[in-house]
């Protein structure tokens, strides 16, 4: 990177000659060196970057070497390590995954990927000592709400999220006082984890006709 003052009280930073960044006034020398540093590419950058290539060339234990080394070097980013804990928990290690989010400040957790991957994490432990899905279905056809909310849990762990939440609003429509409202606050934390999904605006829309 250049760093450069085009004119007082401005001063820009140009990356291969290009502007990226800039400040106007006078800032503590503290903030100075914050305001530099995040515009310096360090060695846990260039490992961060090569780890996620060797991850969308399907090579996990190389990219989980880079990203450990990164995550040593700089344990305080935290891009470092949610995206190591990306690649455990798809590697068949999501117990050390979540121990990695719930390392992260908490404001860190309960927002954005981190979130997200902690509440798949949660969904796939909790879906992992269920009944095989045909009892499950059996029992659920026959009214058992409680079948049906493990059946949403599975349907979840294998990442079939329309059918989850069919499921989750059916607990609703029969019965809204199921388990502390069971039904409408795990179908809440699903659209939380999908995020922007366009699922997500459907099936909001039709939990708010069911409630209202």
């Amino acid at each position: 990177a250049e760093f450069g003052v085009r004119s007082l009280p401005t001063v820009k930073i140009f990356k291969n000659g290009v502007p990226v960044d800039e400040f106007m006034g006078a800032l503590p020398e503290s903030a100075v060196r914050e305001f530099i540093e995040r515009h310096i590419e360090h060695e846990s950058d260039k490992l961060h970057a090569a780890a996620m290539q060797a991850y969308r060339q399907a090579d996990p234990e190389t990219a989980i070497e880079l990203l450990e080394r990164a995550h040593s070097m700089e344990p305080g980013k935290s891009r470092f390590a949610i995206d190591l804990a990306t690649v455990l928990a798809g590697s068949g290690d999501p117990a050390r995954a979540e121990a990695l989010l719930n390392e992260l400040p908490e404001y860190e957790r309960n927002s954005g990927s981190a979130a997200a991957l902690l509440a798949r994490l949660k969904f796939a432990r909790e879906a992992a000592d269920l009944p095989d899905e045909a009892t499950l279905e059996s029992s659920a056809e026959a009214g058992d709400l409680n079948a049906l909310y493990q059946l949403a849990l599975l349907k979840i762990s294998q990442n079939e999220f329309a059918a989850a939440m069919e499921k989750l609003l059916v607990i609703i429509q029969k019965d809204r006082a199921y388990e502390d409202d069971l039904g409408r606050k795990t179908l809440l934390k699903v659209f939380d984890m999908l995020g922007d999904d366009p699922l997500v605006e459907s099936y909001r829309k039709r939990m708010t006709n069911l409630l209202f």
